[in-house]
């Protein structure tokens, strides 16, 4: 499986993607990689595809939790019709974890001074010894054993654990909108859940109250089949839903001013102009802790995105995304260019209305009629560099 999939990276021309990854994942402690929800139903039905993924993974090095929990139904009668126990799910995984040479070990949550808790020390040790950790949603209390709710198991193991990403499994693959379509990004920050199907409004509310306490956590719905397509290329197989908190200025203090000429400098590899911010700028619209900006300018009639700048170590968290999306909802008419050669041509083919290519230059725009944005090519064209 290893081999076939990193021949379709080749050809797809995703094998870059990958590679920045894998390196990201590589600085990350084994044991935070990820939280890996799997409900009995996805077990029943998708239990040897979900088997080939963790091995894909495993050979990889990378060791990411499972929890075991139940889907519960909005009738709490129907989940005890249910006769399939955990106990029954985990042997069904266990399985097949014996026929793909998966080595694993099991937990248990407890109570310990009257809370539930999962030991931190214990997964430590499972990963460190290249073995995955199968955590039971499952608790023993008062001599009887009590199924933890989905949501509340995985929000308790991850506020010990503290991953980079909570993946869940779910057969749709995807949190869908009112209008039963897929979202593929979601700032839970500024959604609305009135865009939200039905289906998953509460599961929505529950994670951004989450969320909101743990903003370096992302959470990631996708499908059985689609882990690693999800986890290892940009544009991704499922719903990808983070907390950001994107602000703005029409002028920053001095501080403020260094820290976003450090992340230009980083990101382009170039240093700045010394008289670069006394050119008038419209807004930055920036993360809080400036891990990543944009700025605004007008040229024309026009507004137009001057830098759009993500932090390497956050590229892939769908920061560029939540400023994306920000800025094109404050800005509807923009334009912006940058060379040919720059890797992030592809987003922007993707996401601009219309563009020009001229000498070393791509001139984009969006929500600007094609006969308005050519009067205005010439403006930018002419643009001096912003770089010594």
């Amino acid at each position: 499986m290893t081999k076939i999939f990193l021949k379709i990276l080749q050809e797809s021309g995703k094998e870059r993607e990958f590679d920045l990854f894998l390196k990201i994942f590589k600085k990350i402690p084994r044991y935070k990689f990820a939280i890996i929800v799997v409900d009995d139903e996805i077990i029943e039905k998708y239990v040897n595809v979900l088997s080939k993924e963790i091995k894909f993974l495993t050979r990889m090095n990378i060791f990411p939790t499972i929890l075991l929990t139940k889907r519960w139904k909005l009738k709490k009668e129907d989940y005890h019709k249910k006769k399939k126990s955990l106990v029954d799910v985990k042997e069904a995984l266990t399985k097949y974890f014996m026929k793909y040479q998966i080595k694993f070990d099991e937990m248990n949550f407890a109570i310990k001074n009257g809370k539930t808790r999962i030991s931190l020390f214990k997964i430590k040790k499972i990963v460190k010894a290249k073995r995955i950790p199968v955590v039971i949603g499952n608790i023993k209390e008062k001599g009887k054993i009590r199924t933890i709710e989905k949501t509340k198991a995985w929000q308790l193991l991850a506020s010990t654990l503290r991953p980079t990403k909570i993946i869940i499994l779910d057969e749709d693959g995807f949190v869908k909108d009112a209008k039963r379509k897929n979202l593929y990004f979601i700032n839970i920050n500024t959604l609305d859940t009135k865009n939200i199907s039905d289906k998953h409004i509460d599961f929505i509310r529950k994670s951004r109250k989450f969320l909101r306490k743990n903003p370096k956590i992302a959470l990631i719905v996708t499908s059985p089949d689609k882990i690693i397509k999800e986890i290892f290329t940009i544009k991704g197989r499922g719903t990808f839903i983070k907390y950001h908190e994107i602000r703005y200025a029409k002028r920053l203090g001095k501080e403020k001013k260094e820290k976003l000429r450090k992340l230009i400098e980083r990101a382009f590899r170039r240093k700045l102009k010394k008289d670069y911010f006394k050119e008038k700028i419209i807004e930055v619209v920036y993360q809080k802790d400036f891990e990543g900006a944009a700025i605004i300018k007008k040229i024309g009639n026009f507004y137009y995105l001057d830098k759009f700048v993500v932090d390497v170590p956050y590229q892939g968290t769908g920061l560029g995304k939540s400023l994306w999306e920000t800025i094109i909802r404050k800005y509807h008419k923009i334009m912006w260019r940058a060379r040919k050669n720059n890797k992030i041509n592809s987003f922007y083919i993707k996401e601009c209305d219309g563009l020009i290519k001229k000498n070393n230059w791509i001139i984009y725009w969006k929500n600007i009629r094609e006969e308005e944005a050519i009067k205005n090519i010439s403006n930018i064209y002419i643009k001096k560099t912003d770089f010594k």
